[in-house]
């Protein structure tokens, strides 16, 4: 169960990195859309918005990995402890 556990937190951490390089990714090129102007600007607008369709989707996957790996261990980060 551990090695299960670890491999799913192991995707979590990295579609959620993913995803956040993506976001980040699309806000300079709707940054630089704003700069450019014109049809290239609607150019990069689209793409950004198609790849942060995909990171949404991408994200969805990874919430659902830290879920399982949440319910795999039996506790998370805000449980607290009684020793």
């Amino acid at each position: 169960m551990k090695a299960i556990s670890d491999s799913l937190n192991v995707c979590y951490g990295l579609l959620a990195l993913f995803t956040l390089g993506v976001g980040a990714a699309a806000f300079f090129m709707f940054l630089a859309g704003l700069v450019i102007g014109g049809a290239t600007a609607t150019s990069l607008a689209v793409t950004a918005r198609d790849w942060m369709m995909f990171a949404i989707k991408t994200a969805s996957l990874a919430t659902l990995f830290g879920l399982v790996d949440i319910y795999l261990k039996g506790s998370h980060s805000l449980t607290i402890d009684q020793n």
